[in-house]
């Protein structure tokens, strides 16, 4: 938890642009799937965890790195991997050069991830607030000399 916040925090700090998660990369495939508005189906989204996590692991069938493309054409900062074939793919690929895990103590698992912080390059612990969080993210820039602004 605390994915996104941090991508949109990382990017803050960076000349590096927040593309969104991969859910937010598949809305358009789920609100078709779900025949709702883009708006409500993103609005249900965590009511209907299963669904999305299935749907989005078909429209991955073909290629693990679907969603991450889709991502990366937008920016170079993206959250919400959940499948351990899609994380095994993205870097066997080469399109991230750090999977960073958000840990943040007392979050219920989320059955979705198929995965957890071992396959991840880093963990970067949230147990704070938004300060803190910045704090960190900001010493993680500096430690991987990402381009600040």
């Amino acid at each position: 938890t605390g994915k996104d916040a941090s991508a949109e925090i990382l990017a803050s700090l960076t000349t590096l642009r927040y593309a969104g998660s991969f859910s937010w990369s598949g809305l358009p495939f789920m609100a078709d799937k779900l025949k709702q508005h883009p708006q409500a189906a993103w609005e249900n989204r965590h009511k209907n965890r299963e669904v999305w996590k299935d749907h989005l692991d078909y429209l991955r069938r073909h290629d693990q790195t679907f969603l991450a493309s889709l991502a990366l054409a937008t920016g170079e900062i993206a959250a919400g991997l959940r499948d351990r074939a899609e994380i095994e793919a993205v870097r066997e690929a080469g399109l991230f050069k750090h999977i960073v895990w958000v840990e943040r103590p007392g979050t219920p698992v989320d059955p979705t991830v198929t995965f957890g912080p071992e396959a991840a390059d880093e963990i970067l612990l949230n147990d704070g607030d938004l300060t803190l969080l910045r704090d960190r993210l900001a010493d993680f820039c500096r430690g991987h000399n990402l381009p600040s602004k």
